[in-house]
């Protein structure tokens, strides 16, 4: 299947053209009902030819999308989960499934924290329906540790098996009802191994608290000498010692106030001083010899240019970001803390908005179907579209405008 994107301000589309010759009855399905899993499209007449434009607006492809991910195990497993969960569904309407694209570049995913979901593209081909480009996604970007499971999951794939029989093979490696027993277990010797102490450590202090024999009660006072003392609080003063206490702060603070005067003086006579001192300083000329200054030879601007191993992308925008630095052969740019090398931290920026790609000398940069997309020198990107970037180029993320240099 042959495609393009394109889009404008509000949308993103992916557009094939023709395709919809076998359709048959499943174009009225589609005209009838609303299959939440498949991608949205309308249909165009363009010089006697059929477009089918594809609504992928605020969608990412699986490709992109584990590309921005570590790939584990349960990343595998909820993938063909929800490829599943997704192919099931169009069963639900009599969908052939080989009216269906099934492929890592083709089948997309709703890329919010809200939820995670599955999206099939509807393209009335014979022979759509293959997991093999998925698994030969995996068996090429796993851990070597996990080279030898993904061999075995591509070899049991192309023996034709299911999906169901895919996710078994990924449950039997990972141990799935194992773990769950071992969590509930670990949660059962944890509840009983804890020990809970309610008796508040007052209370326990008042009942064991005795004087000749006889407990003392909550409300009940115990006189020692001329003071009264509350057993659980702190000792109540008489009237006496109330009155002295005033009058030892009141001098305390009258003594520290002449004290504060006396050092305010000192200091103000000190400075005084020192001024007088520095009018009396004698000063010396002097003369300066530079150091030998030393030379190196110009060097061509071509040399530069190939030794150039970085870009630098200077902000230009209105608010106060960093610059950023390119310094690999794939660099992400978004909003996401996340997966991303450089973090643009604006609400207009999408989490994963667009990658700057080093091929040789070359650099180029590429939308990742943002939500306001990527554009460089004013023309808007459609997704994957790749345009290579120059010196005093302006490319803008968003509203984010930065400049080559």
């Amino acid at each position: 299947m042959d495609y393009r994107f394109k889009r404008d301000l509000k949308n993103s589309f992916m557009i094939v053209e023709s395709g919809f010759e076998n359709a048959g009855y499943e174009k009225d399905v589609l005209r009838f009902n609303d299959i939440d899993v498949l991608v949205p499209f309308h249909t165009v007449d363009i010089n006697n030819v059929t477009q089918v434009w594809y609504d992928i607006t605020g969608l990412v492809s699986l490709k992109d999308y584990l590309m921005q991910q570590s790939i584990t195990y349960e990343l595998m497993r909820k993938v063909f989960l929800y490829l599943k969960i997704a192919i099931d569904e169009t069963e639900r309407y009599l969908i052939d499934i080989n009216h269906l694209s099934i492929n890592v570049d083709t089948v997309f995913v709703v890329k919010n924290d809200v939820e995670w979901k599955v999206m099939l593209i509807y393209y009335p081909d014979e022979n759509q329906s293959s997991l093999e480009s998925i698994l030969e996604f995996f068996m090429s970007n796993v851990s070597k540790d996990m080279m030898d499971f993904c061999f075995k999951l591509y070899d049991s794939g192309m023996d034709g098996n299911t999906i169901d029989g895919i996710i078994r093979l990924i449950d039997d490696e990972i141990g799935c009802d194992d773990i769950v027993g071992d969590e509930a277990n670990n949660k059962n010797e944890q509840h009983d191994s804890e020990e809970y102490d309610y008796r508040n450590e007052d209370e326990e202090r008042r009942l064991d608290w005795e004087y000749e024999g006889s407990r003392i009660s909550d409300d009940e006072d115990y006189i020692w000498g001329n003071n009264k003392i509350d057993i659980f609080g702190e000792e109540e003063l008489t009237i006496f010692d109330k009155i002295k206490k005033c009058m030892t702060d009141f001098f305390e603070t009258k003594k520290k106030n002449i004290l504060d005067k006396a050092d305010n003086k000192i200091s103000l006579f000190s400075r005084k001083e020192n001024r007088k001192n520095k009018n009396d300083i004698m000063y010396e000329d002097f003369s300066y010899e530079p150091d030998q200054q030393i030379y190196e030879p110009t060097v061509l601007l071509k040399a530069i240019e190939e030794d150039r191993d970085v870009l630098n992308l200077k902000y230009i925008g209105n608010s106060k970001k960093d610059d950023i630095r390119i310094d690999k052969e794939e660099f992400r740019v978004g909003s996401s803390i996340e997966g991303n090398d450089s973090v643009i931290d604006s609400p207009v920026i999408s989490r994963f908005h667009a990658k700057i790609i080093k091929e040789g000398k070359s650099y180029y940069v590429e939308d990742l179907n943002s939500t306001n997309g990527t554009s460089v020198n004013g023309k808007l990107l459609g997704y994957r579209d790749r345009i290579e970037l120059n010196p005093e180029d302006t490319i803008m993320f968003a509203d984010e405008c930065y400049k080559i240099v």
